[in-house]
C-alpha cells in the first residue's frame, strides 16, 4: 500500500504541477508579445490540446470572453483534491471519492454561480441608470437573456417579466441557490465522508 499512496503522492504533484503551468499559460495569452515568444508557444504545444477539449464547449463562450480555462482548471483541481484526500485518508473509499468530486462539482457551480451574481449586480445597476447601450451588456445579454428566461419560467411559468425585473428576479434566484446550495452539499459530504465503504 506505501508503494501505492507513493504513487498517488507523485500523481498529485505532477497534478499540481500542470494545473500551474495551464495558469501560467492563460494568463500569458493576455500579453501577446509573450503569447507568441519560444516560452509561450512551448506551454501552447503542453498545454492547448487539453485546453481545446473545454474550448469545445460553446456556451463557455461569451463574446470575446471564454471561460473555458476556468472549468479546465476545475477538473484538474478535482483530479488532485480526489488524490490529496485518498493519501491524507490513507484509504480508499467510495464515500471518499463521491463526497470529494461532489464537494468540487459544487465548487465550481458555485464559483460560475458567483460570477453571474457579480455581473447582474453590475448589469443591473448600469440599467438602472441608463447607462447600458456598450456593446459589451449586448454580448452580456446574449448570454444572460435565455438563462434567466428558461429559469424564471421554472417559477413563474405564465409570468412575462420587463427585462428589469428579470435581472432583479434571476439575482435573486441565484443568491438563494448559493447559500442553499452551500449547506445542501456540505451536509450531502458530510454524509459520505461517513461510509463505511
Amino acid at each position: 500500500m506505501s508503494i501505492l499512496f507513493t504513487v498517488l503522492r507523485f500523481l498529485g504533484s505532477a497534478v499540481s504541477l500542470y494545473t500551474f503551468i495551464i495558469f501560467i499559460r492563460v494568463l500569458i495569452t493576455w500579453i501577446p508579445s509573450l503569447a507568441y515568444s519560444k516560452f509561450g508557444r512551448f506551454l501552447a504545444s503542453i498545454t492547448d490540446p487539453y485546453l481545446n477539449i473545454f474550448r469545445k464547449i460553446k456556451f463557455l463562450r461569451v463574446g470575446n470572453i471564454d471561460f473555458s480555462p476556468i472549468l479546465a482548471i476545475g477538473a484538474l483541481v478535482i483530479v488532485n483534491s480526489v488524490l490529496s484526500n485518498f493519501i491524507a485518508q490513507q484509504r480508499f473509499s467510495l464515500g471518499i471519492l463521491f463526497a470529494v468530486i461532489i464537494g468540487m462539482c459544487w465548487s465550481l457551480l458555485r464559483s460560475f454561480i458567483g460570477i453571474l451574481i457579480f455581473l447582474l449586480i453590475i448589469r443591473l445597476i448600469f440599467n438602472l441608470i441608463n447607462k447600458d447601450s456598450a456593446s459589451i451588456w449586448t454580448q452580456l445579454d446574449q448570454f444572460l437573456t435565455p438563462i434567466m428566461y428558461k429559469v424564471s419560467g421554472i417559477f413563474f411559468p405564465r409570468k412575462y417579466f420587463p427585462f428589469r425585473n428579470l435581472l432583479a428576479c434571476f439575482l435573486i434566484i441565484l443568491i438563494v441557490v448559493y447559500f442553499a446550495g452551500n449547506f445542501l452539499f456540505g451536509f450531502l459530504a458530510a454524509l459520505l465522508y461517513r461510509l463505511p465503504f
